[in-house]
């Protein structure tokens, strides 16, 4: 009789082993893999001879509120990307000089709905504002400016709670994509308005 109770409790001790052990070895999903972020428009054509400088005027906080650093594709990284794609130094003299002045992202906590409601009621948690801005200048040998212009866009995007972390990587990578996909025309028009012929083509 002891023996049977004996080989009762071990068998339910085995049967809760197994049980458990698929939870205790469950891996989280792989973190996915994003692509840089770069432009396909037509290249602008500047008086220049060449890029003098892609300059970064902003440093990021690295602490809370701000989050950018976080992304998976910062966007200040697809912000200096931007030169590099779209611009070309078409001239026989004078540099073309491109300064980063804002590349941040602020996460601010939301309110949720107070007592029952609040508990039954998938809300949105956390809203991200991002702030895009950079100046594009052609200077001569001795940094005189003959051409100026600065292109300043934001986006504000909210998440609801419960989300798990690739599903907020995904949408930060989303809003890089489309602030910048913003700043990339926001940008090119400024130059079409005040280049003049600083602009070849």
């Amino acid at each position: 009789m002891a023996r049977s109770k004996f080989r009762l409790a071990w068998t339910l001790v085995v049967f809760l082993f197994a049980g458990l052990l698929p939870v205790g070895c469950t891996n989280p999903p792989p973190r996915a893999v994003y692509p840089d972020i770069r432009f396909s428009g037509a290249p602008l054509q500047l008086d220049a001879a060449d890029v003098l400088a892609i300059e970064v005027n902003y440093k990021p906080a690295y602490r809370d509120p701000y989050v950018e650093h976080l992304f998976p594709v910062p966007p200040v990284r697809a912000l200096e990307n931007w030169p590099r794609d779209r611009l070309r130094a078409a001239g026989s003299a004078n540099h073309v000089r491109f300064t980063v002045l804002d590349a941040s992202v602020r996460e601010t906590p939301l309110e949720k709905t107070p007592g029952i409601q609040g508990t039954f009621t998938r809300e949105q948690s956390e809203r991200y504002d991002a702030v895009i801005e950079a100046r594009l200048e052609i200077v001569d040998d001795k940094r005189f400016v003959s051409h100026s212009a600065t292109a300043r866009v934001t986006r504000s995007q909210t998440v609801p709670e419960g989300i798990t972390p690739n599903e907020r990587e995904q949408i930060w990578y989303d809003m890089t994509r489309a602030i910048m996909t913003d700043f990339d025309q926001a940008m090119e028009q400024n130059v079409r308005n005040n280049f003049g012929l600083g602009l070849l083509r």
